[in-house]
C-alpha cells in the first residue's frame, strides 16, 4: 500500500508517531456530533446494514481484514 501512487510523498514514519498533520480538521461539537455525515447514512437501520452486509459479501470476504485497525499499537 506504502508504494501506491496516492501516498507518494507521505512519510509512513511521522504518521505512524501522530506527528502528521491532518490535511482537513472537521469542526464538530461534540464526541457524538453527526453534523459532518451524509443524512443518507444516518437513516439506515441496524437490520438495512447486517441485510446490505450479508448480500454484499460472498465466502470469507467479510474477514479479509479481520483485526484491522487504523491505530497503532504503539498507543
Amino acid at each position: 500500500m506504502k508504494h501506491h501512487p496516492f501516498f507518494q510523498g507521505l512519510d509512513f514514519d511521522r504518521l505512524m508517531k501522530k506527528e502528521v498533520v491532518p490535511p482537513y480538521i472537521p469542526q464538530v461539537h461534540s464526541a457524538d456530533d453527526v453534523a459532518n455525515i451524509d443524512p443518507y447514512f444516518l437513516g439506515e437501520t441496524d437490520a438495512a446494514i447486517a441485510e446490505e452486509k450479508n448480500s454484499n459479501t460472498s465466502g470469507g470476504q467479510e474477514f479479509k481484514f479481520d483485526g484491522f485497525t487504523y491505530i497503532s499499537k504503539k498507543d
